[in-house]
């Protein structure tokens, strides 16, 4: 797992964990898990509407 300071998770970072999200069986949940990280944060990057990770996070927050 990997736990930072509030708020300084790098855009790389973001990407790999949201990519994550997105493999066939995978919860934000349980991704947000691995990495040590609280799941409503990584919904909050999902969602999150003015970065450079948009063409990607449209897919992530999916219903399971």
């Amino acid at each position: 797992g990997r736990k930072r300071g509030r708020g300084n998770y790098p855009h790389d970072f973001k990407r790999q964990v949201v990519a994550e999200t997105m493999v066939e069986g995978a919860t934000v949940a349980g991704v947000a898990r691995r990495h040590g990280l609280n799941a409503n944060m990584v919904f909050q990057w999902c969602k999150d509407d003015g970065s450079d990770l948009r063409p990607i996070l449209r897919y992530c927050c999916r219903s399971k």
